[in-house]
């Protein structure tokens, strides 16, 4: 789940608890171009306060004037359908003749949202089931649903925590990678023993541990929704890091990066070191799921950080679990 749906959900309940009447609107379905996708999130108050938003900004609008005016004073779920017309998609915004389905949900204790934000905070995967005949709300964490859907007469919503990146190393091209992944709604965690690269860093927003990366990473007790980036060059922390991501009970996506001209540390063969790291049989270079280097001639870090962005979402839509 983004931050911004966190945020709103969030936001709602505040609402609710204050006394305010609230209504809960999600994306369920879009036909041709729409500005924001199915399951996009917003709630808006009685008297028109809105967090979050259904479309780039004119269906807000009408939703605003409508809940200001007493049209949507409901007990029980509903649709809303905006850009049926050619005229209508105009007015409201909706690109290239686009229509977009919006259920709205009158927020009561029966949305079981204060549950839901709680599994979330504890890192579970949860998926909501509104039933929109009684408006009652259930939770389950063993359900396979994976998008926004409505079928049987029941919203079913799929939630979980943030994708999460952890940075071995907090050298420069760690600030670079950091940067991108905060500006893509990851949970950013730098991890760097070295007090001479960690004290340095400077970038709000990341947290921050100057554990051992084994340890870290067995504490954070890594899932799907976790990758591993390596970026120190140095085996004794890159190495056991990728050995760690092994124990992990999901799988985690491991990347190994190479800057111009260097070579990659999971080349180096055990028998080299005077002692073995490594469980008998593995190499970490076994262990890694992409690697990627900066094109021939680059010499900046935000290049090189750039190719990786690329990789990295190539490989994983944002709206699909890391790892599946």
């Amino acid at each position: 789940m983004e931050s911004i749906d966190f945020d709103v959900l969030n936001t709602a309940l505040a609402w609710h608890e204050q006394g305010h009447r609230v209504l809960l609107g999600t994306v369920t379905h879009t036909w041709g171009s729409a500005p924001r996708p199915v399951g996009s999130m917003m709630a808006i108050r009685g008297d028109g306060h809105v967090r979050g938003s259904v479309s780039g900004g004119c269906v807000e609008d009408d939703l605003i004037r409508r809940i200001q005016g007493g049209e949507l004073e409901r007990t029980l779920p509903f649709a809303l359908t905006y850009g049926l017309t050619a005229d209508e998609a105009h007015r409201f915004g909706l690109p290239c003749g686009g229509t977009l389905e919006i259920m709205m949900e009158p927020v009561s204790a029966q949305s079981r949202i204060t549950e839901l934000l709680a599994a979330v905070r504890q890192g579970l995967r949860v998926t909501r089931t509104l039933d929109l005949d009684t408006g009652a709300a259930t939770l389950a964490t063993d359900s396979e649903a994976r998008q926004t859907v409505v079928q049987d007469r029941k919203l079913i919503a799929p939630y979980g925590p943030r994708y999460r990146l952890v940075i071995i190393g907090a050298a420069q091209m760690s600030r670079y990678v950091a940067q991108f992944a905060l500006a893509l709604d990851y949970q950013v965690i730098v991890c760097d023993p070295r007090e001479e690269y960690l004290h340095e860093w400077d970038i709000p927003g990341v947290e921050l541990s100057g554990e051992m990366p084994d340890d870290l990473l067995l504490r954070l007790q890594l899932d799907a929704n976790s990758a591993v980036v390596t970026l120190t060059h140095d085996p004794k922390l890159d190495d056991m890091a990728l050995i760690s991501t092994r124990r992990a009970h999901a799988p985690v996506r491991r990347y190994r990066c190479r800057w111009p001209g260097t070579s990659w540390t999971a080349r180096r063969e055990p028998t080299a070191l005077p002692w073995s790291p490594y469980p008998s049989g593995w190499r970490p270079s076994n262990a890694i799921h992409g690697m990627t280097t900066s094109q021939p001639g680059s010499t900046l870090p935000k290049k090189f950080c750039r190719r990786f962005q690329w990789k990295r979402s190539r490989h994983d839509h944002p709206y699909r679990p890391a790892g599946r």
